[in-house]
């Protein structure tokens, strides 16, 4: 119940960053990933499947406030956790920064890949609701600052696995 009160606080927090402080931001910094960076960092470096059900999570908040272009972002998120889960488990490494960042890029290449075909059905039934030259511009722009995320995440290894011992995510065991 306490790692439960404690993922959703947490959660919240990332959410408030991401859609209000980084969306006042000027450029391109309001299309930075940061709940999605987090999740693969998670998922990828730490172990935790927490990081798949943020993703999850994120798709979710984003359908219920209708924050983005995209209709139906819990499939594409949801999608995109269980690609992220998958990824971290049986293809790439935990132990080096190129898994992390081919771990975030799969990642972000299945949640793109599915909002395109979203977006290619609310194509097909009224193209001018799409704008296409906006989602390759957005799509560029997170990718890059998603591989930035990961990059900034990554030196921080160690002290970000003594916050999740003390945030009850994880537990003071080791498990090798």
């Amino acid at each position: 119940m306490i790692r439960l009160a404690v993922f959703t606080l947490a959660f919240l927090g990332l959410a408030i960053i991401q859609n209000s402080f980084f969306a006042s931001l000027p450029g391109v910094l309001p299309l930075w990933p940061l709940i999605l960076a987090v999740g693969v960092y998670l998922l990828q470096h730490q172990s935790l499947t927490a990081g798949a059900w943020l993703i999850a999570a994120n798709g979710l908040f984003l359908d219920l406030f209708h924050l983005q272009m995209v209709p139906a972002e819990t499939i594409s998120y949801l999608l995109t956790a269980l690609a992220a889960a998958y990824s971290a488990k049986h293809v790439f490494s935990n132990r080096s920064l190129y898994g992390v960042l081919a771990c975030g890029s799969a990642t972000f290449g299945v949640l793109k890949l599915s909002q395109m075909a979203i977006l290619g059905l609310v194509w097909l039934r009224e193209a001018e609701q799409v704008d296409w030259t906006v989602f390759s511009r957005e799509t560029f722009w997170s990718g890059i600052l998603l591989m930035i995320g990961l990059l900034l995440l990554f030196p921080f290894a160690v002290r970000i696995k003594k916050l999740l011992h003390k945030s009850f995510f994880v537990s003071q065991r080791d498990t090798f």
